[in-house]
């Protein structure tokens, strides 16, 4: 399978070794092509600051790069240079690669079907992503992540501040992934007109541990959401 989860730390202790990562950093990671549009410009401008107050992070990129000549010339030259930021290319393991990662980031500006957040989600890594039209039904806001405003720096700098900072809070947003991530990894491995508010499903959601506090209360709602989001999509939005 995939998504094993049972995998995850194997696959994170030997992704750190491979691209020299220290077992104890925090990785902020994004996947997929690494062009304008995705918001890498302010990816770039908002990792540049975090890594001011807190050297010890990583950026890790994995993607084919498109159209660079697009991107902020000397936003893209600091981050070719700068050691802390990982070029990954593309990959046919990216689940290794989110395994290796703390903070998934997808600051774009729009998105049909954001599949990598669900993705990052059922490897247990909470998402900062925009509050646009597709990454918004993928993130509630102070769940299972952060929504930020499009092409909005400073916020996403005060994103990934908050879930460097509070631990306490990553731990939150972490253990509600992990108790989704049988839905979650059902969602991805299935393909669109499969995904169905049928019986079989309710019950998925209904064998998944309660969980305690303010997360209980969107525990329904996000998962009624999620099938409803991919019932009657297109499967070339979902499985590439």
């Amino acid at each position: 399978q995939k998504f094993d989860i049972t995998q995850k730390e194997t696959w994170r202790k030997a992704m750190r070794e491979k691209w020299n990562i220290p077992a104890d950093a925090t990785v902020y990671g994004f996947v997929g092509r690494i062009t304008r549009d995705k918001g890498i410009n302010e990816l770039f401008a908002a990792y540049r600051e975090l890594l001011r107050q807190a050297p010890d992070t990583y950026l890790m990129l994995v993607g084919n790069e498109e159209k660079p000549e697009l991107l902020d010339p000397e936003l893209y030259a600091w981050a070719q240079q700068e050691l802390h930021v990982l070029f990954c290319g593309h990959t046919n393991v990216v689940e290794q690669h989110l395994a290796a990662m703390d903070v998934y980031l997808l600051p774009s500006y729009r998105e049909g079907t954001p599949k990598t957040v669900l993705e990052a989600m059922a490897c247990g890594r909470p998402a900062i992503t925009t509050d646009a039209p597709g990454c918004r039904e993928t993130v509630t806001d102070g769940v299972n992540g952060l929504l930020v405003p499009v092409k909005d720096v400073d916020a996403i700098v005060a994103a990934m501040e908050k879930l460097l900072d509070e631990k306490k809070y990553l731990d939150v947003c972490r253990q509600y992934v992990k108790d989704h991530v049988g839905l979650l990894l059902h969602l991805c491995g299935k393909r669109a007109e499969q995904i169905k508010l049928t019986d079989e499903n309710v019950s998925l959601y209904r064998q998944i541990p309660e969980t305690e506090g303010f997360l209980e209360s969107y525990r329904n709602e996000i998962i009624l959401k999620l099938l409803e989001y991919y019932h009657g999509k297109n499967t070339k939005e979902i499985i590439p």
